[in-house]
């Protein structure tokens, strides 16, 4: 298979997930940097609490870890699943949980800028 779908490719690399932010965040920086975009998100390295952040600045997080394992084929290997979405609007981060049974979700607000006076 391509190196890209290997264990040291971004689809399945953990860096930006599991290392120290002090190797982490600067990283993180250039990366974003490169590409032209403010945020990265990540799957594939299960979020046991919801969705998370890492690398916070003042205009929000670098990184969004948004595994929530939403698929019910994998519950039963990691004992929950959670169906949930990040939500961007303008620079706010909101995290949408859709509890069972529930017609609204849930919404958890990860970052918002700070209102200018």
């Amino acid at each position: 298979s391509p190196p890209v779908f290997g264990a040291t490719g971004p689809f399945w690399n953990r860096f930006f997930a599991e290392e120290p932010e002090r190797q982490v965040c600067p990283s993180v920086e250039k990366t974003l940097s490169i590409v032209g975009a403010k945020r990265m998100v990540l799957g594939h390295t299960p979020q046991t609490e919801g969705v998370s952040t890492r690398c916070p600045t003042a205009t929000g997080p670098r990184i969004i870890l948004a595994d929530t394992v939403i698929s019910r084929a994998y519950e039963a290997s990691f004992g929950f699943s959670r169906m949930s979405a990040v939500e961007y609007s303008g620079d706010t981060v909101t995290a949408l949980y859709f509890p069972p049974g529930q017609e609204a979700p849930v919404r958890k607000v990860l970052f918002e800028p700070k209102q200018e006076l």
